[in-house]
């Protein structure tokens, strides 16, 4: 599919994209075809993740008491299909499309991210908030680093938009996904926790694309039908088994 092999090419080296298609049909067309894809994606790497864990004997974290006590409610639908992806859009993706956004908001938003994991609760083992916080810190000082060199350069604020948007596409999915980290507890996994969250990474990745290709609105409106199909189906899985 076009849209797959272009999501492809696009991920080898990601770039500010200066002009974007109008939405027309064959957009939300290209936007199921993602969308079935991330859900292929979700097995997968399901069946990856479950080998891993069961060959190194870790106890997975079950999901934490808020988290749990939240999608109990008759209202988490709403919350999830439409306050999230909004949420969660503006404060992950919607700077990727500014020059100033990946300029400030990036290495802020990844320190901040350091800051939150090393204050974290003391049911995430302190041991994994510090590889959180070292692996976030590293990234904005890689960051920092390309922008520094760039500035040496003439057209500094090109050079460096094209130098350090790499760094700020995929800082904003490892945040995306270590937020998610707080929906756990427990467990005993140790450095193993982060891969409890690469679903979301991925998905963040994805994310990422649909947002540079097709724009933040498209972004969100695709996050909200992932998780409305996502906890519809749990949901129905969920009854069946009762």
């Amino acid at each position: 599919m076009a849209v797959l092999k272009d999501m492809t090419r696009y991920l080898r080296k990601p770039h500010p994209i200066a002009r974007r298609d109008a939405f027309t049909p064959d957009t939300v067309l290209a936007l199921l075809k993602l969308l079935g894809f991330t859900f292929l994606m979700l097995p997968i790497l399901g069946i990856f993740m479950g080998a891993l864990f069961a060959a190194t004997g870790v106890t997975l974290p079950e999901p934490s008491e808020e988290f749990a006590d939240m999608a109990s409610r008759p209202n988490f639908i709403i919350l999830a299909a439409i306050i999230a992806p909004l949420i969660e859009e503006l404060l992950f993706r919607s700077w990727l499309g500014k020059r100033w956004g990946v300029f400030l908001v990036a290495p802020l938003l990844l320190v901040g991210l350091a800051l939150l994991i090393l204050m974290g609760t003391d049911d995430v083992t302190s041991g994994i908030r510090y590889a959180g916080a070292i692996a976030v810190i590293g990234s904005a000082s890689l960051y920092m680093s390309r922008y520094l060199k760039a500035r040496q350069e003439e057209g500094v604020l090109d050079q460096a938009l094209q130098r350090i948007f790499p760094f700020a596409f995929w800082g904003s999915s490892l945040g995306f996904g270590l937020m998610h980290l707080a929906n756990y507890e427990g467990g005993e996994m140790g450095l193993l926790l982060p891969l409890i969250i690469l679903p979301q990474f991925v998905v963040g990745v994805i994310l990422g694309y649909v947002r540079m290709r097709f724009g933040l609105w498209c972004a969100i409106f695709f996050h909200g039908a992932y998780n409305t199909v996502l906890l519809t189906v749990f949901s129905k899985l969920s009854q069946a088994a009762l």
